[in-house]
């Protein structure tokens, strides 16, 4: 027996010292192995979209002019209030149709929406020219182009076309917006709130019962 036992001792020291070479050895051998892979994402996560490159909605909106006279924080109950000395001076440099314009502000170009109105479409893409609607365009091309003008402002300052959104008065003091629906060539915009809405209602109101403009009989 105890050379049997003997015999097993040194086999059991050769076995664990060979393991330990082998461990060893493989060891190094998968030290040059290939880098390993990135694991990829559990199904259902979200990849972080790429940023989008800037277009002229987001320029625009980025671009704000540095001064803002706006109504709603001037607590100006009435358009007829408005201070045109805090107003933001522009140049109109085009006419789109009679709600919308372009200016250069502060050196910049800006396309301006204004505020509480709707006037008759004519640019509209896939939809015909609506009634009254070149008459429109031609008053705001006659009162507004190349002429200098006063923007103020109100809670909003850009649509979601990245558009100003503004009231734009003459040199006068007569708030261009109100005298669009005044004399019947748009109707107030109440879909979104602002600070001239009721005033703006009530223009309206009067231009439908006497008649004037859109409001009149149809040719």
């Amino acid at each position: 027996m105890k050379v049997f036992i003997g015999m097993r001792r040194p086999t059991k020291q050769i076995i664990l010292l060979f393991s330990l070479f082998a461990y060893l050895f493989i060891s190094s051998i998968e030290g040059f192995a290939a880098p390993p892979q990135p694991v990829p994402r559990p199904t259902g996560t979200k990849e972080p979209a790429p940023p989008t490159s800037p277009n002229s909605s987001n320029r625009t909106v980025a671009d704000t002019p540095k001064a803002l006279y706006r109504v709603h924080i001037a607590k100006v109950k009435s358009y007829k209030e408005a201070d045109i000395s805090q107003m933001a001076k522009a140049v109109v440099t085009r006419v789109i149709d009679g709600d919308t314009i372009e200016v250069t502000l502060e050196g910049k170009p800006y396309k301006v929406r204004l505020i509480g109105v709707d006037t008759p479409e004519t640019v509209a893409p896939g939809r015909p020219v609506e009634r009254f609607g070149r008459e429109a365009s031609q008053f705001t091309r006659l009162k507004l182009e190349k002429k200098t003008v006063y923007l103020a402002f109100d809670w909003e300052l850009h649509d979601r076309y990245g558009r100003l959104l503004a009231y734009v008065y003459l040199p006068d003091r007569t708030c261009f917006n109100a005298e669009l629906i005044r004399l019947g060539y748009g109707h107030a915009y109440t879909k979104y709130p602002f600070q001239f809405l009721e005033e703006f209602r009530k223009l309206e109101a009067e231009a439908r019962q006497t008649k004037k403009g859109l409001w009149g009989n149809s040719k």
